[in-house]
């Protein structure tokens, strides 16, 4: 019986990402056509793999080949790329039979004493083991993200470090592709670009903004100009920097929360695709898994109710995610880069959650559907090509206008857990001249969590009292119906099936409190037990 010959060439060496073209892999690679001979001129100019190879030896020189290919590992996906247009498809097994035809030509020895190669299909069976095994997957290169425009990236080391903005293709470095599809004025005057946002902008109800003039100083517009920064920022912050949430946050519904975070995406990332946050802690889960597993650059939670989230905070806090593959055992630890963003009308949201936030506040004390802009602005307005390369000049003058200034860090642009992105963003943004987008807020009332709300209302209940000599005793029941009459109990209880009876374990945690009311009287919030309950009295303190 005829025995197979041995490979006729050894496993090729590892290429580094600057020799990984095509042309480069053929000029490295020809030792693979000598003693093989191509019974088809169509595989004359491929290199030779040999189908009775080990699956490992497979994978590998499969995987080297592949680098000069369009095919990229996304996560734990193996994807190809277009690159006029950015878009991404998987590579299934039925599509790799057919896809490897393009790199290389397979073959199996026959003949009995003189075996030669004769051309073989890569069969599906072995495509699911060679896509599959840990050889293949390691040489092929990873992507991390893929850009329609130009992004600003560091360039140069030390003294010599600046920003300029990427060039069209894979970058080894950032692990990113960048199609350059989508161009936009580099040159735009940073005032020219701050008076666009404004006159464009400045018509939203901005919770800080009063009047049109106090608009470019208002925090909640710097918060949302910071908010548009950071996915046009985001290879500038690298992989170790936690990015925090953007909530957008409205008294009443019509506001424009949602239209403003989608013209935060849009200008990098096109038509966002929205997600709905589930009270449930299981379809919460499901939701953040899936995109970290497709290692989205981007979450956007759309028109959110009260809601609190461990595994949201975990994504806020870390770089590194160990996230569940549906359906099998596995826990990959995958890298996390994505951005949060988030809509609602006058949520609650825990405590953690505030705290890794830059929070954009909407306030329209009247009705804000009766409210008149100077010019009106839609969805398909946002994701038009148009609006998105005005807006990528803006974003790009801004941050080119940091840059020419010497990149100057302002101490006040801090906020814990987030030092880098503080540091980034946030000294873009003043630099641009707006207010801090870090500090702190004031009289809202969206955002903050469950127990702030509470003493909120028992202050306002306080500032209620007329005779400080002989003040009223509540039992739960009427403090609940009171914060329901004031439209308050949804944000003190957001998730209770009694709300009366989760209201009464609330009270106990507080009673001994001191606080001033809203006329700024010093009160004392109590408990006494009596036989059918607790009663809450409130009892007035003389400064000292």
């Amino acid at each position: 019986m005829s025995q197979e010959t041995e490979p006729l060439c050894p496993p090729f060496e590892v290429l580094s990402p600057e020799l990984a073209g095509p042309d480069a892999i053929r000029a490295n690679l020809g030792a693979f056509s000598i003693g093989v001979e191509s019974p088809s001129p169509d595989g004359n100019h491929l290199p030779k793999i040999n189908l009775k190879w080990p699956i490992k030896q497979l994978g590998r020189e499969l995987g080297q080949l592949a680098r000069g290919s369009n095919l990229f590992r996304r996560g734990q996906q193996i994807i190809t790329i277009d690159e006029r247009t950015g878009e991404t498809r998987d590579m299934p097994t039925e599509r790799w039979c057919s896809y490897v035809e393009d790199i290389a030509w397979t073959y199996e020895l026959k003949g009995g004493q003189n075996p030669m190669p004769v051309w073989q299909r890569f069969p599906k069976e072995l495509a699911g083991l060679v896509l599959n095994s840990d050889d293949f997957r390691e040489q092929l290169r990873e992507v991390v993200a893929i850009y329609e425009p130009a992004l600003p990236v560091w360039i140069g080391e030390g003294a010599g470090r600046t920003i300029e903005l990427m060039a069209k293709g894979y970058d080894p470095a950032t692990k990113v592709y960048c199609v350059n599809s989508l161009d936009y004025d580099r040159n735009l005057d940073p005032g020219e670009a701050q008076e666009w946002l404004f006159e464009t902008l400045g018509a939203f109800p901005w919770a800080e903004a009063e009047k049109p003039s106090q608009v470019l100083r208002c925090r909640s517009f710097a918060a949302h100009t910071a908010g548009m920064l950071a996915p046009f920022c985001s290879l500038l912050l690298g992989d170790d920097a936690c990015r925090p949430m953007f909530p957008y946050l409205a008294n009443q519904p019509g506001s424009g929360k949602s239209l403003l975070a989608k013209i935060a995406l849009a200008p990098v990332f096109g038509k966002p695709s929205g997600a709905t946050a589930s009270k449930n802690p299981d379809e919460m889960e499901k939701t953040i898994n899936t995109a970290i597993l497709m290692q989205r650059p981007y979450l956007f939670l759309d028109d959110c109710k009260s809601f609190q989230s461990n595994i949201l905070n975990n994504i806020l806090a870390n770089t590194q995610i160990e996230t569940r593959v549906l359906g099998k055992s596995e826990m990959p630890t995958l890298p996390n880069r994505m951005q949060v963003f988030l809509s609602g009308n006058g949520i609650t949201l825990g405590e953690e959650l505030v705290r890794r936030s830059v929070i954009v506040d909407l306030f329209f004390p009247g009705e804000v559907l009766k409210r008149k802009f100077p010019q009106t602005l839609t969805h398909a307005w946002a994701f038009s090509k148009e609006t998105r390369s005005r807006c990528l000049a803006v974003l790009w003058s801004f941050v080119r206008h940091w840059r020419d200034q010497g990149m100057t860090l302002y101490p006040e642009a801090t906020l814990p857990t987030f030092e880098t992105f503080a540091e980034i963003i946030g000294s873009v943004t003043l630099a641009a001249g707006f207010s801090n987008p870090f500090a702190e807020r004031h009289n809202v009332l969206g955002g903050d969590d469950e127990e702030k709300a509470l003493v909120r209302f028992l202050c306002r209940l306080a500032g209620e009292v007329t005779d400080m000599e002989n003040p009223p005793e509540y039992r739960p029941r009427e403090i609940a119906d009171k914060a329901e009459e004031w439209e308050m109990l949804d944000a003190i209880i957001p998730y209770a099936k009694d709300q009366g009876k989760a209201l009464g374990h609330r009270l106990k945690a507080l009673r001994g409190r001191q606080w001033r009311d809203t006329q700024g009287r010093l009160f004392e919030f109590g408990k006494r037990e009596v036989s059918a309950g607790a009663i809450y009295p409130i009892r007035f303190l003389a400064d000292s």
